[in-house]
């Protein structure tokens, strides 16, 4: 039987959750981000959590927040980019 939705969902954020640990955001500002990562998993094809491109479109969107990117369009955007230009 094929993983139930909101269960392959919640491994994402899980994923995301653990990878952005001791980083200080807002919880509105954490959900945004949230919702970016799941954006570009599925933009990518990204359908497995546990694939490793998952934990490099968590640390490349991580990454680009802290450069002070706060607009999920922009953040949304330039993380996408960083894969589809390799």
């Amino acid at each position: 039987m094929p993983p139930n939705r909101c269960t392959e969902m919640a491994r994402y954020a899980e994923l995301f959750a653990k990878l952005s640990q001791g980083t200080e955001y807002s919880s509105e500002f954490a959900e945004m981000m949230r919702d970016v990562f799941l954006n570009v998993c599925r933009t990518l094809q990204v359908s497995d959590p546990a694939d490793p491109l998952s934990t490099d479109i968590a640390r490349t969107l991580i990454t680009i927040a802290s450069e002070g990117v706060s607009d999920a369009d922009e953040l949304y955007k330039r993380t996408l980019n960083e894969f589809r230009s390799g």
